[in-house]
């Protein structure tokens, strides 16, 4: 009896590395899937942002052609309604260029990382058990 005992404690020992290293392979596994959807998640979206931005500018663009014809007809020179368009234009793209950029990469940059941040808490909260989670 006690050497059955014995046995059974002993054979529970040497299983404990194996059980270990499949516990390792199946949070891996875990991680790796989680990385695979939040990545296709962010590449949707960023997909469905892109399309917006493109199609706002291809508005913007068009709108500010017609706006360039209209003055051009209005001073009878299209060369000057062409000019009186991008006048506009070239003041912003001169405050963007010039007044700190770096605010707002790094604003970005943090939005990112914020993102990221949020995801990997939402990872972790998802793993914990539901009595750990009712404590918080």
């Amino acid at each position: 009896m006690k050497d059955d005992g014995k046995e059974k404690k002993q054979n529970a020992i040497r299983k404990i590395p194996d059980e270990l290293r499949l516990y390792i392979e199946k949070r891996l596994e875990l991680l790796v899937l989680d990385v695979g959807e939040e990545f296709s998640k962010f590449a949707a979206r960023s997909f469905y942002k892109i399309v917006g931005i493109v199609t706002l500018s291809v508005a913007l663009i068009l709108a500010l052609f017609s706006l360039s014809l209209y003055l051009g007809d209005l001073l009878h020179n299209q060369s000057l309604g062409f000019l009186l368009t991008s006048i506009p234009i070239f003041i912003i793209g001169l405050m963007f260029f010039m007044l700190r950029p770096r605010k707002m990469v790094h604003k970005f940059s943090d939005q990112i990382f914020g993102m990221v941040l949020k995801s990997y808490e939402d990872m972790t909260q998802k793993d914990k058990p539901q009595e750990l989670q009712s404590k918080n």
